[in-house]
């Protein structure tokens, strides 16, 4: 990842795309000189340690994906391909993107926010035998003790997440308590209204997180909704309504907050794109191992007096750590689960819905795997086949 190709590859086809993504349909922080897309992290107020330097940078890309300059917040200098400082300056921007996605989409989007309150309100109110608890069951597998993990290893002062970034604990919480209010991992994926030059390279095949993306959901929007019309007029009772507004009331306050329940599209809606976060979502954002092999690929901060293409050795390993703690992998989604739907007691239409569900995946990972050889850059991230049936630590 030392290269200018390979680090805008981070980017438009692995872990960063959806930074790439939140791009403003009139973003003020695009300049036309410097090409049409551009991600923006201005973490430069947040406070670090002693002999580390501060978050923040500006990435600008050409129309061909290709970085063409990055500000440096605390620096207010730009840096272009060739210039002295140019490395340093790629590293700051992978180092700043790879914290704020690790702490905000990964940690607190996807583990603390939805996962866990799926899990406990699926566990709350819902009985073990209603329609939708079967469901959920398989999405939220162990989901209670990987998000308790997550929670006890990086949210805490002086956790593992605290030692190895640069910032002071006050700030790691702001980063946090931002990534509460600026939450929008409820809102369906289709529905994100994306810049239309985001828009002109998903339709051009460049951009398959939004893509792909889209493909899926509406994979496991079919099967919700089968699956809920299959079990019946009587599958939204009080419990199901209990649910859906145990969930509601947990969005306030956020970016994107549930709506009022109005029909049962809205809790397909919901289902579906919790679906989505803890299988596909995740796979992406919770892709932390693949940048922390490495003390070139990225890392969680940088020495005050840092130059060159590393990070430092400490951060190198707490990084490792990071990755090693969670690297653990839940049961693939593509298995016919054969001991839990229809089984027990459980009606056979579980087992009938499932498979077609099973069968719509296999058909879009070799889509997926098709689309892979006809770009220069594959795509693994949203290939159902890498998938797992629940968040994984």
């Amino acid at each position: 990842m030392l290269s200018d190709e390979s680090f805008s590859r981070t980017f438009f086809y692995s872990i960063f795309a959806p930074l790439v993504a939140a791009q403003k349909p009139i973003d003020p922080s695009v300049r036309s000189d410097l090409g049409p897309f551009v991600v923006d992290l201005p973490l430069q107020g947040l406070k670090v340690r002693e002999k580390y330097r501060p978050y923040g940078a500006r990435i600008h890309f050409s129309e061909d994906q290709q970085v063409t300059a990055i500000f440096d917040y605390f620096l207010d200098k730009f840096f272009k391909p060739g210039d002295e400082g140019w490395n340093e300056a790629k590293l700051l921007a992978k180092v700043t993107a790879f914290t704020q996605i690790t702490a905000r989409e990964h940690l607190i989007w996807s583990h603390l926010i939805l996962s866990n309150t799926i899990t406990a309100r699926s566990i709350l109110d819902l009985n073990p035998s209603h329609p939708l608890r079967r469901l959920l069951t398989i999405f939220t597998y162990r989901s209670t003790e990987v998000n308790l993990s997550a929670f006890g290893q990086l949210v805490g002062e002086s956790a593992i997440l605290h030692r190895a970034c640069a910032l002071k604990y006050e700030s790691l919480e702001a980063v946090f308590d931002s990534a509460y209010e600026s939450c929008d991992v409820y809102k369906p994926f289709p529905n994100h209204r994306v810049a239309p030059e985001i828009e002109k390279l998903s339709e051009e095949g460049k951009f398959p997180y939004l893509s792909q993306g889209r493909e899926y959901y509406h994979i496991v929007h079919k099967f919700v909704s089968e699956w809920i019309s299959t079990a019946g007029e009587g599958v939204i009772d009080d419990q199901a309504m209990q649910f859906y507004n145990g969930v509601k009331a947990s969005t306030e306050g956020q970016a994107y907050e549930l709506p009022e329940y109005s029909s049962i599209n809205d809790m397909i809606d919901l289902i579906s794109q919790s679906i989505f976060t803890v299988t596909a979502y995740h796979e992406l954002v919770g892709g932390v191992i693949d940048f922390v092999k490495l003390p070139s690929r990225a890392g969680f901060r940088l020495l005050a007096d840092h130059s060159g293409t590393n990070i430092d050795l400490q951060s190198f390993l707490l990084g490792m750590i990071i990755g090693a703690s969670t690297a653990i992998r839940m049961p693939f989604l593509m298995r016919p689960f054969e001991n839990y739907f229809g089984s027990g007691g459980a009606p056979s239409w579980e087992t009938e819905v499932w498979g077609k569900f099973i069968q719509d995946l296999q058909e879009q990972s070799k889509k997926v795997q098709e689309e892979d050889t006809k770009r220069d850059v594959e795509f693994k991230y949203f290939d159902p086949a890498n998938f797992e049936c629940s968040i994984s630590v």
